[in-house]
């Protein structure tokens, strides 16, 4: 099986870099969770007699789920970074706060 990838430009990727730090951004997982919520219980409430129309849906369930699941740790990826990110940049002004020579002379 043949995967096509499209990989993001640096704008496309600064630009998601800079939407996980807004208010709100946690909303997007939200959302996706009741769409995959949404098509399960499609699936489980589905009373069609016909067997691959009830298979039909099912798989549909469980692909929503699968791709849901994929976007949710992609865009939380971009939220770790940002805030690894800033973690290490803390660390930084730390330990130089740390290592810098001072003078005190009382």
């Amino acid at each position: 099986m043949t995967k096509y990838y499209l990989p993001l430009t640096e704008q496309e990727t600064l630009s998601l870099r800079q939407l996980a730090n807004q208010p709100g951004y946690d909303v997007i997982f939200k959302l996706l969770q009741m769409e995959s919520l949404d098509a399960q219980s499609a699936a489980m409430e589905s009373t069609d007699k016909d067997a691959k129309q009830r298979l039909l849906i099912l798989s549909d369930a469980q692909a929503t789920v699968r791709i849901v699941s994929n976007l949710i740790k992609k865009l939380a990826s971009y939220q770790s970074v940002i805030q690894a990110d800033v973690a290490h940049g803390d660390l930084e002004i730390i330990e130089n706060l740390w290592d810098s020579p001072t003078d005190r002379s009382n």
